[in-house]
């Protein structure tokens, strides 16, 4: 078919007029499906038809779908297509219209587009940095092609390392896939938690940000998760970044640290009682004066959670008696200490 020059004789089909509208559809699909396997696309794009897929499509209203496929079939392939295609400045915002397009046929094909786009390195900067961002973002909470398409294209983003990620976080990426993390699909799942895991380890307020939009709940509950991958990454995520032993003073080993950080969470609510009691292994404070007793190991360790319990969130231990031998080990902490009405240390005995 491509030796018989097909390419060449629907070449002067391939233009827009009023009274061809309809053969310029079918021109198109043919285009399509042409560069559908890669196999033909050289022969397609050495005949000129990516740079007049990009004319048209700043042309046009209708046969948007074919151009937009053939187009996003053609830039999967080498990275010099996608170039030739960015060279019209017009191809960016042209696409940012039919992202904003009232037929989801269209918006899904426009976000295959951007994916396939943002792949090249230039063009990643490029959207990134225009406003299609913030409509890209738009498609997120939307219905699940669309919200997948999308996942797709930020996913494809933040690959291209920490300055775009950056850039991404600082502009509500987080905001917008957290609750992603809540769907029943495993492949929304792992394009979500993809994206969250470049964010976590390419920026430096990815974890403060995902914090706040209660990320780790999302993933303390994919911990359970029954597929093994998710739960597999959920739970590196939560021990690499929130739980694991070389982050931060409250992930360190030594003292419990998910029920301080469930503290920081539940704190963020100002009419809530607090009520705070866990075994914290921290027998390296004399409690009677609040401080670290000296000469003792992990002085900074120990002192972090008097920090956490007492200045941060303003609590009041409510018990002020050893709990295991000379030491007390189990804490019982409170913001309203009036809602104590008597405590009592009860010894336990092994039969």
């Amino acid at each position: 078919m491509i030796q018989g020059q097909v390419i060449s004789a629907l070449l002067p089909h391939f233009i827009y007029h009023p009274d061809n509208v309809n053969i310029l559809s079918e021109v198109s699909w043919v285009f399509t499906y042409l560069a559908s396997s890669g196999e033909f696309s050289e022969e397609i794009v050495k005949n000129g038809v990516l740079t007049q897929i990009v004319v048209l499509l700043i042309q046009l209203s209708e046969v948007v779908t074919p151009l937009l496929r053939c187009l996003g079939n053609l830039c999967s392939g080498p990275d010099e297509y996608t170039v030739m295609a960015c060279e019209n400045q017009q191809l960016l915002p042209v696409l940012g219209t039919y992202l904003s397009s009232n037929h989801r046929h269209v918006k899904k094909e426009t976000l295959w587009v951007l994916s396939n786009l943002t792949s090249e390195s230039k063009a990643c900067s490029a959207v990134t940095h225009s406003p299609l961002l913030h409509q890209i973002l738009e498609q997120v909470p939307a219905a699940f092609d669309i919200k997948m398409e999308a996942l797709y294209v930020l996913c494809n983003l933040a690959i291209h390392g920490e300055e775009i990620c950056s850039y991404l976080v600082d502009n509500g990426v987080l905001q917008q896939v957290t609750p992603v993390l809540k769907s029943s699909d495993v492949e929304i799942l792992n394009l979500g938690l993809s994206l969250v895991e470049m964010a976590l380890r390419m920026t430096q307020n990815g974890c403060h940000v995902f914090e706040e939009c209660d990320g780790v709940t999302r993933l303390e509950a994919l911990d359970y998760h029954n597929n093994d991958t998710i739960r597999h990454q959920a739970s590196e995520l939560l021990d690499v970044y929130f739980y694991g032993e070389s982050q931060t003073p409250i992930r360190q080993r030594g003292i419990n640290k998910t029920p301080i950080y469930s503290l920081n969470r539940i704190c963020n609510i100002s009419s809530a009682n607090i009520m705070l009691s866990d075994d914290f292994n921290s027998g390296n404070i004399d409690w009677s004066n609040s401080s670290v007793i000296p000469s003792k190991p992990d002085p900074s360790l120990h002192q972090h959670l008097l920090d956490i319990i007492l200045q941060e969130h303003n609590l009041t231990k409510v018990i002020d008696k050893p709990t295991r031998n000379d030491s007390t080990l189990d804490l019982l902490c409170m913001s309203n200490q009036s809602l104590v009405n008597s405590r009592n240390i009860a010894t336990t005995r092994r039969p």
